[in-house]
């Protein structure tokens, strides 16, 4: 038995998930559950069709205890439901989990020298290879690429991906131990990534591997209502409302020109200094001395400072006069007088020379 599972995230969609066909058909053979949240109308026809494996959740309880970014009382959203399967996970006693969107038709590799699409036949093996890896390092969560990431070619043209690989957006590899909140009722990926990322939290996306999902807002159910109520543009904001010291908007470069999000990585996420800029050896002086050599210089200040102190009373008592004492001292120096010898005496001296 996997120590995973799988929780596909859906709404209003019950006789139209593709992400459980596409798992099976990728060889994925463990575990798959179905998050509904109370106020989606349709969850007596999840309970029909997937029985014990539909998990339905209180909405409005995890509304009230995460940070939605705004006040517009609108909770046709996932953010409650991403934040729900850690609970969810411990509580069927599943220590990792990953959390899916509904809609994925596909999932293939992607490498530098691949041409054409290559379908992924083996999931289970990669799920298990994820998650060693996210067991071993200490991300808090790692997800899967998207097929948008590749536009322009896997290659960057140096046998390099192309694609920035500290986000992490849509399909998320989590561990009940490492718990973290999204945040923001819309763009919730983005705001957590961001604003966790530059408290020092690691997120990762794995590039072998990328899902291809329909478009948001052509399809119903999901969150295309909100996207189509407020558009990108509250979307992509409230990213920038919580993280403006390195998130701005700028225009999509698409077929149809729209907001979205740009992020200044350099100002977002604490980075890793080359080993070029690290100091030699000999200039971290303290590393060559032993405990012995430190103790002895230690010791040896101490008497002198020990010395000082007891002969500095003997030294006050008969302090030697310097130059600014002498320069403000209220008593004034004796006149010295020397006396003018001449062998004959002037007639302008004749009153001196008596």
């Amino acid at each position: 038995m996997n120590d995973y599972c799988v929780f596909i995230l859906t709404h209003g969609r019950p006789d139209k998930i593709l992400t459980d066909k596409t798992l099976r058909k990728c060889g994925y053979t463990g575990e798959i559950f179905y998050v509904v949240d109370d106020e989606d109308k349709t969850q007596g026809r999840y309970r029909e069709r997937y029985g014990e494996k539909v998990c339905i959740f209180e909405k409005k309880e995890m509304a009230d205890k995460i940070d939605e970014a705004n006040n517009f009382d609108n909770r046709k959203v996932i953010v409650h439901a991403r934040n729900y399967c850690f609970d969810l996970a411990q509580k069927l006693g599943y220590r990792y989990f990953i959390e899916l969107d509904d809609d994925y038709y596909g999932l293939e590799y992607k490498y530098p020298d691949s041409v054409g699409d290559v379908n992924v036949k083996n999931m289970d093996i990669i799920f298990n290879l994820i998650f060693n890896y996210y067991k071993s390092a200490n991300f808090a969560s790692i997800c899967l690429s998207q097929n948008g990431d590749f536009i322009g070619g896997v290659d960057n043209g140096k046998g390099q991906y192309r694609f920035n690989k500290r986000k992490c957006m849509n399909s998320f590899f989590c561990s009940t131990e490492r718990r973290f909140w999204f945040t923001g009722s819309i763009n919730e990926d983005v705001n957590t990534y961001t604003t966790l990322a530059s408290r020092g939290l690691l997120f990762y996306t794995i590039p072998f591997v990328a899902i291809n999902q329909k478009d948001t807002q052509k399809q119903k159910g999901g969150m295309s209502d909100i996207y189509l109520t407020n558009g990108t543009y509250i979307k992509s904001f409230t990213t920038v409302m919580m993280q403006p010291s390195s998130v701005k908007v700028s225009m999509m470069n698409a077929r149809h020109k729209r907001l979205h999000h740009s992020i200044k990585w350099i100002n977002t996420v604490p980075c890793i200094i080359r080993e070029d800029y690290k100091k030699p050896d000999n200039i971290i002086w303290y590393d060559r001395w032993t405990m012995k050599e430190l103790l002895a210089l230690i010791v040896g200040l101490s008497i002198l400072a020990f010395a000082y102190w007891q002969i500095r009373p003997q030294v006050m008592e008969k302090p030697v006069p310097n130059v600014i004492d002498r320069l403000f001292s209220e008593e004034p120096e004796p006149e010295i007088i020397v006396p003018i010898k001449f062998k004959r005496c002037p007639k302008r001296y004749k009153y001196f020379c008596n």
